[in-house]
């Protein structure tokens, strides 16, 4: 049985099934487990970056029209890793809300629309 979730981020309504898609490396050592998640990567369009809900990694891009947004918005730099950086915290906690709501996509793609 699929599971069907809607939610709403800013003025944007995305739906999507359960299904994850894992891209961390889980490495057991003994009793310790740790995670390797690649460093954001600059790309032709935009960031690509992973972010870890439920200990589950989830590829992440959040595109250049939704990166020169929020540059405009809130001001930063014009590197488009700068500007990740910068808004880092804001990025991330909009991937995991769609990732908890189950759209699909890999990567999942953030756009401006997003960071209304």
């Amino acid at each position: 049985m699929a599971l069907s979730t809607i939610v709403t981020i800013g003025n944007v309504r995305a739906a999507g099934s359960g299904s994850l898609a894992a891209t961390t490396e889980n490495n057991i050592e003994g009793d310790r487990m740790s995670r390797t998640i690649a460093e954001p990567r600059v790309g032709e369009d935009g960031v690509t970056f992973t972010v870890e809900v439920g200990f589950i990694g989830r590829e992440c891009l959040v595109s250049k029209n939704a990166l020169a947004h929020l540059r405009r918005k809130k001001g930063g730099q014009s590197d488009p890793l700068a500007t990740y950086r910068s808004f880092e915290d804001e990025i991330h906690s909009v991937a995991r809300r769609l990732v908890v709501a189950g759209v699909s996509g890999t990567p999942l793609v953030l756009g401006a629309a997003y960071f209304v």
